[in-house]
Formats: structure tokens, C-alpha cells, sequence
């Protein structure tokens, strides 16, 4: 191993100690990797498992009559997974029953599944936003454990932008979620939802998938939650690689049905073979109900155990190598030190379908001291996403700061062998070029040349030259974020101020809604939708009637007459308004009608019903009519209904209601000699 070069001499170092980093970042980053660099299971192409479910009861005390255990833990059939089960199924649920003279009760099953890693074609035209079907409606709106908060929606709506395509809307939130949300064993069990996840920015898969659901439900796309197994690495770490409880998710695609995205492992229209598919829900919460016991009989005492099922890999299929890297570069290939290297790697997909591939970088050498190392300041291959049989770009800025060296720089496909490498020679010499940022431009000042400057937040990178004054100004119309000088500075260049906002209802019944328009700019801002025009002063906002649309998208279009027009889209779900009533009967008898019996509810989602009489009233559902002495009862009532969102939307009109109440013939008697007599 050689040591510092002197003087224009650079020394070359050993690559071993990269090869070693390589496995090194596989171990740590990809938890579906084998321990030893061997190809992991989630690797094979197809998987054929076997798979074993059991559990037994304790039962103290009287014996029962009759037990019942119903589950749905038993693998489901779908377009990639096929299931054969030694137990019947009804809708996807497993049932065992007993009598009560039935040994103590225990049950098991087996199956067989076959997985393959297939996902949807995609060509990116798929319509966005678009009107949920009413089948899949529900999954557009919140439920206990994702919530739309106001800071999901804005998320959101920002994340997705203008896209018209449905695949590409969904690639960016799953791509936000995998990149901004860490990955913290410690929340095992805790099963946030969607707006403790976004505020805590950590979470396993459950608070991945929650995240990811409401994102996409917020923008209008029916999402909804899978419960399944996959291979990695167990909670229990001493327990080392098995098939352990996943979460993740399924998008409703018009004319394609639904779709499997996993934020937490990065793969987005596909899952690969491991992932074994149980069943779907609203969110986890929703899962946590899916094992039931019920028995007749008085039984004091019954305990229950039931064990995760137990996976054999039967058969696999040939691993299947989702992409590789095919060339990389480094700009400049020869820094001073203190400037700033872009590595570019280019990666092509080798699969028929969407592909994620997670990448690896080693860029350190064994021999230099810490602080000479090359230093990562920036990793731009998070949500990597590429097309079937498409190629995409991973970069990375890396800081040159050991002079006297050739650091040899691999990236890598995790998991795909070496991948390939390239070299970064440093001098002791200072940066080339400085530059400062002002009023959108970047003034540089250096040596004349040609140069390069990146800004890997928007993706884009532009060439420049620097003329023999030695000063130039870039203007960075687009570009905002990390900006990197390759020869020089790191600015951070700050976002354009988003002067216009719009918010319409996320969910709405038929008729018309209300737009609300805001500029927080200095200048008015103008624009037309739904066949008129509008127009608003700076630094303040509009209300517009629009028609509620039928397709689920709402567009406007801002700017024109000597500005560039824009499209802004909002996802509105209709839904069918509630049909309620609430029905008294002619004559009833003391104490015998609860209201809860007799509203009737079709088309929509009972929340609450507020009812008041002159016997009383009642915020609940059970208002029991109480008739007193048979005077006449006036009920007024308002009956309160949520939209899918979990927002109020919808109220019934008060109305007033008179009843007669029969008592039997002394009741009659007795209202005749008070009407005879008088009162005392």
C-alpha cells in the first residue's frame, strides 16, 4: 500500500478496502440481502413456498356448547400470487369450529403459494386525477390510522405538482416517503397513524404504508392497505433472516385494478417474490380485527395461542437482476481540494416492469486519515425509479479534501455484484472558482474555462464558461435547493414562492362547490376555470361557485396575457348525498320507541343524531320516547353525516313531529275526567 504522493505525484490506493464498503453499505441499507453477500430470497424471480398456520386454546371452567375461530390470515390468490389451501375459504376467511364436546380445541392449515416479481405496465399516460369508481370509494377517504391532516394535503398536492399521470403521481410520493421517512426498529408495535408519522419522520413499515396511503388518498388516488409476510431480516436480529409481518400497500388503477407499492422497501408497481399477500384493509387498525372468537356457553376463561405462520421455501426461480449500472463518471475528474465532484451513474432496468433498485456507493479509501477523505454532502439516488427496460441517472456530490490522492469511486446496484468504478485524483491546490447567489443569478468569479454547476433537487445540471475577465453570471431560473459549483461554493438556492393557492373540497356531493383562490404575492394574479374568468388582488384571496365535476378533477389555469399559463389540478371525489328520514308512528306507547329504530339511512354513513322531545333529549343514537302523562310530544331532530374524508358535510333539516301516545283504557279513562274535571 503506497502513502502520499509528493509534489504532482499521486499516489494510487488499494481498492480492497472498497470492495469491503460495498458489502459493508448492502448489509446495512437493504434488509432483503443475505448476510453472507450470497443472492437473498427476495432476490428469485418466482418463489414457490409452503406455509403452515396453528394454534390451540386453553379452556377453564363449565364447557362450552359451541366455539368458533375465524381468520383471515391465510394467503390470498391475485395476478401474482396463487394460493392452495388445506382449509375451505369463504370470501378469503378461514373458519374452524367445536361442540362442546370436542377435545380441547386446536387448528392448523397448510398451503402452497406460488409468487412471482411482476408488476403493471405503465407507459405514463395513466388518467390523473380521476372520479373513484363507487366500488373503490371508500379507499379514497380517512380512516383511524391514515389521516388527510391539512399538512398531508398540502404535502401532497406540492409532492404530486402537475402530473397527469397516475404511475408518475405515485412514484413521487412512494420516492418521498422512502427517502424522508427513517427506517427505526424501536416503533415496532406502535402503529401510528399518518399525521404522528409525518411530524416524527421514523417508523417501520406500518407508519411507511399509513404515510403513503393518506398522501395518496389526499390526491384523490384509492389506496388501500395490505397485510402479508416477506423475507428480511427478523425483529429479533440474533434470529437472522426469515419471513416475518409486512405492510404495504395497493393503488386503484382505472382499467388495471390494483396495484402493489412498498415505500418501505422502495418498490413502486411491483413488489418482488417474497412479499406474500394475506389480505387488504383500510389501514392496520382495520387488520388488527381480522381473528375472531366466539363461543356459546358459560365459559370463565379461554386463552388463546396463536403462532406467526411458518414459511419453507419449496422452489425458486432464477434470480432476477433488476438493473445494473453501465457506465459512471466523475465531473471534474481531477479537484483541488475543497471542490466539489459530480458522480453520475447511469443504470439500466432489465426487467419488463417499473424497477427501484436500491444503489450503493463507496468513495472512502483504508489508508487515508478521516478527515482527508473524500466526503459524500450529497446522495441524489434515493427513489431511483426506472422504466421497464429504461435507463435512469443516480448522482452523488462528493467534496475533495485528501490532496495527494486517487480515490477509486464504485457504485453498485445493491446486491448485483461490484458494479463498476471510476477515479477522482485531488491536488493541494485551492478551489478554481467562487460564486455567490443574488437576485435568481449565481455570480462566479475564477479563471477563465469551462465549468459546470448542479442542481440536484430539480435533477437538472447546466455547463458554463467563464469568460477572460474571470466573472460570469448564471441565471438559475428552475433550479433551487443544493446547488453545487464543481470548482467552488455550495449554495443553497431557495424555492420560488408559491404565490398562488387553491382549495377546493376534497369531497363533494352534486351541485356546485366553492373554489377559494389566494395570492400571497405583491401582484394580482388571474386565471379561468370551468368556463370563467377570475381575477385576485395580491396578498389576498377569492371564493369562486364553480359546477362540481363529474371526472374528479377540477382545472385551473393561471397566468396568460404576457405570462406563461399553467395548469393547476385539484382531485374532487363526488359522492351520492345521503337520503335520510326519521319516521314516527301515529300513536306509541309509553317509553317503547328509540329513535335509532326508525332513522333510516341509504346511500351514506349514519354518524350521530341529536334528537329532542319534550321528555328529554339525547346527543345519541337511543333517545327513548318517553310519553309521560300522554300529552302530544314534539321531537325535533338533526340527524349529522360524514363525508368519506371523516368531515362533516351533510346535515338533515330540523323538523317537528307530533305523535299521539296510547296508554290502554285507564290511560283514556283518566284523560277524560281531566278533561272533565280540570287538573287538582
Amino acid at each position: 500500500m503506497e502513502g502520499r504522493g509528493k509534489g504532482p505525484g499521486v499516489a494510487r490506493l488499494v481498492r480492497g478496502a472498497s470492495v469491503f464498503a460495498v458489502l459493508v453499505l448492502a448489509l446495512l441499507a437493504h434488509p432483503a440481502l443475505s448476510a453472507d453477500g450470497a443472492p437473498s430470497v427476495s432476490d428469485a424471480s418466482s418463489l414457490v413456498l409452503g406455509i403452515s398456520f396453528s394454534g390451540t386454546a386453553s379452556v377453564s371452567g363449565a364447557p362450552f356448547e359451541t366455539m368458533e375461530f375465524t381468520t383471515k390470515a391465510v394467503p390470498a390468490t391475485d395476478e401474482r400470487q396463487q394460493a392452495s389451501c388445506s382449509v375451505a375459504t369463504s370470501g378469503g376467511i378461514a373458519r374452524f369450529s367445536w361442540e362442546g364436546d370436542s377435545p380441547a380445541p386446536a387448528f392448523s392449515y397448510s398451503c402452497n403459494v406460488s409468487a412471482g416479481r411482476i408488476g403493471a405496465r405503465f407507459d405514463g399516460t395513466e388518467k390523473f386525477p380521476f372520479q373513484a369508481p363507487p366500488e373503490v370509494a371508500k379507499f379514497v377517504g380517512g380512516s383511524e390510522k391514515v389521516r388527510l391532516s391539512p399538512e398531508i394535503v398540502s404535502l401532497s398536492r406540492e409532492t404530486v405538482g402537475n402530473t397527469e399521470s397516475e404511475f408518475e403521481a405515485l412514484e413521487r410520493i412512494g420516492a418521498w416517503v422512502h427517502k424522508n421517512i427513517k427506517y427505526d426498529s424501536s416503533y415496532f408495535g406502535r402503529s401510528l397513524p399518518s399525521d404522528q408519522v409525518l411530524r416524527e419522520r421514523a417508523g417501520v413499515c406500518e407508519e411507511f404504508a399509513h404515510l403513503f396511503i393518506a398522501m395518496a388518498r389526499s390526491v384523490g388516488i384509492p389506496t388501500r392497505y395490505v397485510y402479508g409476510y416477506v423475507w428480511g431480516v427478523s425483529q429479533d436480529r440474533s434470529l437472522g433472516e426469515s419471513f416475518g409481518p409486512h405492510g404495504w400497500a395497493e393503488a386503484y388503477f382505472l382499467g388495471r385494478g390494483w396495484v402493489p407499492f412498498d415505500p418501505t422497501f422502495g418498490q413502486f408497481g411491483y413488489v418482488d417474490a417474497s412479499h406474500v399477500k394475506f389480505y387488504t384493509s383500510m389501514d392496520s387498525a382495520e387488520s388488527e380485527g381480522q381473528r375472531k372468537f366466539t363461543y356459546t356457553g358459560e365459559v370463565p376463561d379461554i386463552k388463546w395461542s396463536v403462532a406467526h405462520p411458518a414459511f419453507s421455501v419449496l422452489s425458486r426461480g432464477a434470480d432476477q437482476m433488476d438493473a445494473a449500472v453501465t457506465s459512471v463518471s466523475a465531473t471534474p475528474d481531477k479537484a483541488n481540494a475543497g471542490e466539489y465532484v459530480l458522480v453520475s451513474a447511469t443504470v439500466k432496468s432489465s426487467v419488463g416492469i417499473p424497477s427501484s433498485p436500491q444503489m450503493g456507493l463507496t468513495y472512502k479509501a483504508g489508508n487515508v486519515p478521516e478527515d482527508e477523505n473524500m466526503q459524500l454532502v450529497y446522495d441524489g439516488s434515493g427513489g431511483l425509479i426506472l422504466a421497464p427496460s429504461g435507463t435512469g441517472e443516480a448522482r452523488y456530490v462528493l467534496q475533495a479534501r485528501g490532496a495527494g490522492y486517487i480515490f477509486p469511486v464504485m457504485v453498485g446496484v445493491l446486491g448485483r455484484g461490484k458494479g463498476m468504478e471510476t477515479e477522482i485524483e485531488v491536488h493541494d491546490k485551492p478551489p478554481r472558482a467562487t460564486a455567490s447567489f443574488s437576485g435568481g443569478k449565481v455570480a462566479v468569479r475564477g479563471p477563465a474555462g469551462s465549468y459546470q454547476i448542479v442542481g440536484l433537487s430539480d435533477g437538472r445540471r447546466a455547463g458554463f464558461s467563464i469568460g477572460s475577465s474571470g466573472y460570469s453570471e448564471i441565471p438559475l431560473a428552475g433550479f433551487y435547493g443544493p446547488v453545487f459549483l464543481t470548482t467552488g461554493n455550495y449554495l443553497e438556492i431557495p424555492k420560488p414562492t408559491e404565490t398562488v393557492s387553491i382549495e377546493v373540497p376534497q369531497f363533494v356531493y352534486e351541485g356546485e362547490i366553492n373554489a377559494t383562490i389566494s395570492s400571497s404575492g405583491g401582484t394580482a394574479v388571474s386565471g379561468r376555470t370551468d368556463g370563467q374568468t377570475f381575477t385576485v388582488p395580491g396578498g389576498s384571496s377569492r371564493t369562486i361557485t364553480i359546477k362540481a365535476p363529474s371526472s374528479g378533477v377540477v382545472e385551473f389555469f393561471v397566468g396568460g396575457a404576457g405570462g406563461a399559463e399553467r395548469k393547476i389540478t385539484r382531485a374532487v371525489q363526488r359522492i351520492p348525498r345521503p337520503d335520510a328520514s326519521v319516521d314516527l308512528p301515529e300513536t306509541v306507547d309509553p317509553g317503547t320507541v328509540r329513535l335509532s329504530e326508525i332513522v333510516k339511512v341509504a346511500n351514506g354513513r349514519l354518524v350521530s343524531a341529536s334528537f329532542e322531545s319534550d321528555s328529554g333529549s339525547s346527543e345519541t343514537n337511543d333517545l327513548v320516547l318517553s310519553a309521560g302523562s300522554c300529552k302530544d310530544i314534539s321531537v325535533a331532530y338533526t340527524v349529522s353525516y360524514e363525508d368519506l374524508g371523516g368531515r362533516p358535510q351533510y346535515k338533515e333539516g330540523v323538523s317537528v313531529v307530533r305523535t299521539w301516545c296510547s296508554g290502554g283504557f285507564l290511560d283514556i279513562l283518566a284523560r277524560f275526567f281531566e278533561w272533565l274535571f280540570g287538573k287538582g
